[in-house]
């Protein structure tokens, strides 16, 4: 995957790089997938309480090495996250081996 893949979920912002995402919630497990031009986050956690939010910023800490914060749609499925403390090519390697783990499964 290259910079053209996620040209429109990916972007600079004045504080650090951010991601659209549209989230899912039930999953057995927690992951990221690319389909559509979209980044679907899947998650092991329920609505309830913004369970999906915390586990999503928690995942995205791990996997990302970056501090996320949700700047729009904290109470819809569709997000904007902000993460800071990464480079966007790093960011981008990162979200590609993440995805690419994904298909494997």
């Amino acid at each position: 995957m290259d910079d053209e893949t996620f040209k429109n979920i990916v972007f600079n912002t004045k504080n650090g790089i951010a991601l659209k995402l549209y989230v899912v919630p039930g999953s057995k497990t927690s992951y990221l997938e690319y389909r559509d031009g979209e980044l679907i986050f899947h998650s092991s956690a329920s609505c309830k309480h913004h369970g999906v939010n915390t586990d999503l910023l928690k995942w995205l800490s791990k996997n990302l090495g970056a501090e996320p914060y949700i700047v729009k749609g904290w109470s819809d499925r569709y997000k904007i996250v902000e993460l800071r403390g990464v480079n966007y090519k790093e960011l981008l390697g990162k979200l590609s081996r993440l995805v690419l783990e994904n298909d494997l499964r």
